[in-house]
């Protein structure tokens, strides 16, 4: 595909991308207008059964305490029936308040508080007879351990019935709504679709054009005229993916803070995530965009230099020192050797010192440990952390471009960082590899030959 073609199809992506968000961002209102008033009452009815089920698992809760103290007459085992005693009347009350509208529950409610005091009654007696035995205790526990059954049986009943009429209003206040419910998530669902696909596009034309100057560099020993052609096609793409579709992705940005802005009087937090959701697809593309390009420029395009990776580890503390102080991370880098390379090194371990920083364990302060050795041939590095550790399984799959183990929400990244890190071995020369352990931190070591 020449640069012009290029051009020509990036510049028909944006006008697409354009006219697909303004008419979905229109749509979107409207639907979110109609959706504002009903999402209250679901979460309202939503809220109503979760307390309606957290009742009944402290009851439960509380009965298998009370069996485990009469067999054991351990008072540990009293824990969750004080809990229940404290959480249980005050849950109750909450759901008085939450269904006054509602005859059918508040009877039902009338019903759940006389079964609840039995249960507590029971339990209480219970309680009193293994503490303070008689000879008749034996025959009282059972016939009160019989009636607990029984009481438990009538608060399932009731809690059910509670559940079915809750079952019964959701549905009927969402019929209406369920169209408009089903337009806004087929817009957003279509939208992070497009999304998906124009960076599955562009990233299939730069990983091809990339792929194919990497198999011209392995037929030819210098960069030839038709070489240089293509890495000069290649760089004028670069330019129109950075320049050009960049400002599309300002422009959803900076529409969609506007909208927040004019919606900010508005308490409705749906209608906010939304438009988080628009600003935040928008800059990781971007995000992806700038590593796919920074992926493709990693090429013999320079002269191998002297380079102290001493010092280059200096300038990567720097840059990385703001992660490094919000972290609190300790980093020990030994003395480094000086070799022969290209200036991808400093993104070499800048990424892997990142990494070691970002994937660490939860109230757990980074300690990172970076040394080298040689031998006849090459220099071998070590980047060792007490992080979170990598599955054996996954050894060879995270040096693939795109390839995460792990969910955006988890740990922010584009899945691009160590394919460059393997790139940029690989463009010297030589080999990069993990040792770790699920847990207890990981290793990342790589050899840089000597000539």
């Amino acid at each position: 595909m020449t640069s012009a073609r290029i051009k020509v199809s990036i510049f028909l992506l944006i006008g697409v991308i354009s006219l697909f968000l303004i008419a979905t961002v229109y749509f979107s209102l409207f639907s979110i207008s109609r959706l504002k008033s009903n999402l209250a009452i679901q979460t309202h009815t939503t809220t109503v059964m979760l307390k309606i089920n957290d009742n009944l698992v402290s009851l439960l809760n509380a009965e298998t305490g009370e069996r485990g103290f009469i067999a054991t007459a351990d008072t540990i085992f009293l824990q969750p029936y004080n809990m229940a005693r404290q959480i249980v009347p005050i849950t109750t009350r909450e759901l008085r308040k939450l269904t006054m509208d509602n005859p059918v529950e508040q009877q039902n409610i009338d019903t759940l508080e006389y079964l609840i005091n039995e249960v507590f009654s029971r339990i209480g007696a219970l309680i009193s007879l293994k503490k303070n035995p008689d000879e008749k205790s034996t025959g009282k526990i059972l016939t009160l351990s019989k009636e607990g059954k029984s009481i438990m049986d009538r608060i399932r009943v009731v809690n059910q019935s509670m559940l079915t009429e809750e079952v019964k209003l959701r549905e009927l206040r969402t019929s209406n709504t369920n169209k408009s419910i089903a337009n806004a998530q087929a817009i957003f669902i279509g939208e992070g679709i497009f999304s998906l696909l124009v960076t599955i596009l562009l990233a299939f034309i730069i990983i091809r054009e990339v792929d194919r100057r990497t198999r011209a560099e392995k037929k030819v020993n210098e960069f030839n005229t038709e070489l240089k052609s293509k890495n000069k096609e290649l760089e004028q793409f670069a330019y129109v993916a950075s320049h050009d579709l960049q400002e599309p992705l300002r422009s959803v940005s900076n529409f969609s803070m506007l909208l927040a802005q004019k919606m900010e009087q508005q308490p409705d937090q749906e209608m906010h995530e939304y438009l988080n959701f628009i600003s935040g697809a928008a800059q990781r593309m971007s995000n992806l965009i700038f590593d796919l390009l920074e992926y493709s420029r990693i090429r013999k395009d320079t002269d191998k230099t002297q380079i102290d990776c001493n010092e280059l580890m200096r300038e990567v503390l720097v840059d990385l020192s703001a992660n490094i102080k919000e972290s609190g991370a300790v980093i020990h880098a030994e003395n480094l050797p000086v070799v022969t390379g290209f200036v991808y090194l400093k993104l070499l371990f800048q990424n892997l010192l990142s990494n070691a920083i970002k994937f660490r364990k939860p109230e757990t302060s980074p300690i990172v440990i970076i040394s080298a050795t040689e031998n006849e041939n090459e220099f071998v590095f070590s980047v060792k952390d007490n992080g979170i550790g990598i599955e054996k399984m996954y050894y060879e799959r995270i040096f693939l471009i795109f390839q995460r183990l792990y969910a955006r929400t988890e740990y922010e990244g584009t899945g691009i960082g160590l394919a460059q890190c393997k790139r940029i071995v690989e463009l010297h020369g030589g080999e990069i590899w993990v040792e770790s352990e699920l847990g207890k931190g990981s290793t990342f070591n790589f050899t840089i030959p000597k000539t």
